[in-house]
C-alpha cells in the first residue's frame, strides 16, 4: 500500500517538472546566430531566412547590411514574442493540472489515511502515507513559488512579461540601425526575458512598483541615417575600396569639395585625413590636384545625397575647427607679446647696466622674470591647432541596441 502510493504522488508530480514551463520557450538564437528549428515555416522560416542573408550580408561588408539586420531584428522579435504567447498558454494549462492534483492529493491522503485507521495499519503505514501527502503538496507549491505560475497569478505574470517584451522591442526598433553581431545579443536578451528564471526576477520586481521601462534606449535621434551609410559605402568603392569611407574622412571630403577651406586648413587637416584613402597613395594634395571635373562631380553628387542630420553634424565640427584655430591664433599672439616684452625688458636692463643706474640690478631681475615667463609660454604653446576631424565617429551607426535592458521601477 505504501509503496504504491507513493509511485501515485510521484506520477503527477514527474508529469509536472518535466513540462515545458521549467524551461521556458525554445530558443531562437544563441552565439552563432539563428538556431536552425526542423520544419520551421512560418514565423520561425521567415526569421531564418533573414538571419542568413543579415549573416551574408555582414561578412561581405555590403552597403545593405543595416537594412537586412534590421529586418532580421524586427523578425525576430516578433518570433520571440510569437513563442512566449504559446508558452503562457502552455503554462495556463498546467495550471488546471496543478489545482487538480493539488485536490487529489488532499483528497487521496486523506481517504488512505481514514481507511488505514479503520483497517487498524501499523502507525508506520499512516505516517507514510502522512509524509506522502505532504511531499506532493511541498512539490506543487514549490513548483508554483519558484515559476510563479500559481492559479492566480498566471494572467498577470504573462501581462508582465508580455509587457517586458513589448517595450524593450519598441527601444530596440527605435534604436539607430545595428550590425549582426548586435542584433543578435539585442534577441538574446529580448528571448531571455521569456524564461522561468527571468520571469521570477521581474514578478519580485514589480511586487513594489510595477512600472516597466526601458533603460539604456537613445534619448535622442541618431543623426547618421542608414541612407549616409549606405554613401560612405558607395564612395569607399571608388575612393578607398573595398571598405566603406570612415567619418573623418566623409567630413575632410565634404569639407575640402563642398565647403571653403583655406589652403593651411586644407594642409594642416584635410590633407593629412585624406592620404589615408587608398585612391589619394598617401598624397592626397596631388591627387586632389589631378582630379578631373567628372571625377569632382561624382563625389560632389554623392556628398549632397547625405542627410541633413549629417551635414550639420559636419558643419558643427568644422565650426569647432575653426573655433581652435582662432584659440591657436590667440595663443601665438600671447607668446609673441610677451617675447617681445621680455625682449624690451632685457634691453632696458642692459642700458641701465651700462648707465650704472640705481635700479640696475632690479632692472636684470625683472628682465630675466619676462624672459622666463616667454619661454614657458612658447614651450606651452601648441605648435598647431589640434586636427578634430580625427575625433569624427565612422559611419557605422551609433546604435546601443545591444545596450538596452528593461527594468521595472
Amino acid at each position: 500500500m505504501r509503496s504504491r502510493f507513493s509511485a501515485w504522488l510521484a506520477c503527477p508530480m514527474l508529469l509536472l517538472f518535466g513540462c515545458s514551463t521549467t524551461s521556458g520557450p525554445t530558443p531562437i538564437v544563441n552565439k552563432d546566430g539563428a538556431i536552425s528549428q526542423p520544419a520551421s515555416s512560418g514565423l520561425t522560416a521567415a526569421f531564418i531566412s533573414m538571419n542568413n542573408q543579415a549573416l551574408q550580408d555582414y561578412n561581405s561588408n555590403a552597403g545593405a547590411q543595416l537594412d537586412s539586420s534590421q529586418r532580421m531584428l524586427a523578425s525576430g522579435l516578433a518570433l520571440v514574442a510569437s513563442n512566449c504567447s504559446e508558452f503562457f498558454a502552455s503554462a495556463a494549462q498546467n495550471q488546471k493540472w496543478i489545482i487538480f492534483s493539488r485536490d487529489t492529493v488532499g483528497a487521496v491522503g486523506t481517504l488512505a489515511t481514514s481507511i488505514l485507521s479503520l483497517t487498524s495499519a501499523s502507525k508506520t503505514a499512516v505516517s507514510a502515507v502522512a509524509i506522502g501527502t505532504g511531499a506532493g503538496f511541498t512539490g506543487l507549491d514549490l513548483y508554483s513559488k519558484d515559476f510563479l505560475f500559481s492559479a492566480e497569478n498566471i494572467s498577470s505574470v504573462r501581462d508582465l512579461t508580455m509587457t517586458a517584451l513589448k517595450v524593450h522591442r519598441a527601444a530596440a526598433l527605435k534604436a539607430a540601425p545595428a550590425t549582426y553581431p548586435d542584433v543578435v545579443l539585442a534577441l538574446q536578451y529580448n528571448q531571455d526575458l521569456c524564461t522561468p528564471m527571468r520571469i521570477a526576477s521581474l514578478v519580485r520586481q514589480a511586487i513594489a512598483t510595477g512600472h516597466v521601462s526601458a533603460d539604456g534606449s537613445d534619448s535622442q535621434t541618431s543623426p547618421i541615417t542608414t541612407q549616409d551609410i549606405q554613401i560612405a559605402s558607395d564612395l569607399g568603392k571608388s575612393l578607398n575600396p573595398p571598405g566603406p569611407l570612415k567619418g573623418r574622412q566623409i567630413t575632410a571630403l565634404w569639407w575640402l569639395f563642398q565647403g571653403t577651406p583655406t589652403v593651411t586648413e586644407m594642409q594642416l587637416f584635410i590633407y593629412p585625413i585624406l592620404n589615408s584613402m587608398s585612391v589619394t597613395k598617401g598624397n592626397a594634395e596631388n591627387w586632389y590636384r589631378m582630379l578631373n571635373d567628372t571625377a569632382k562631380t561624382d563625389i560632389n553628387s554623392e556628398l549632397n545625397k547625405l542627410s541633413a542630420g549629417k551635414e550639420q553634424t559636419i558643419n558643427e565640427r568644422i565650426a569647432e575647427q575653426r573655433q581652435e584655430e582662432v584659440a591657436f591664433s590667440k595663443a601665438q599672439e600671447y607668446v609673441a607679446d610677451a617675447q617681445v616684452k621680455a625682449s624690451s625688458a632685457q634691453s632696458a636692463a642692459a642700458n641701465a647696466i651700462a648707465a650704472s643706474a640705481p635700479d640696475a640690478v632690479s632692472a636684470a631681475v625683472a628682465a630675466d622674470a619676462a624672459a622666463t615667463m616667454a619661454s614657458a609660454a612658447a614651450a606651452a604653446a601648441p605648435k598647431q591647432p589640434p586636427n578634430l576631424l580625427l575625433n569624427t565617429p565612422d559611419n557605422a551607426p551609433a546604435s546601443n541596441l545591444s545596450h538596452i535592458t528593461v527594468t521595472i521601477h
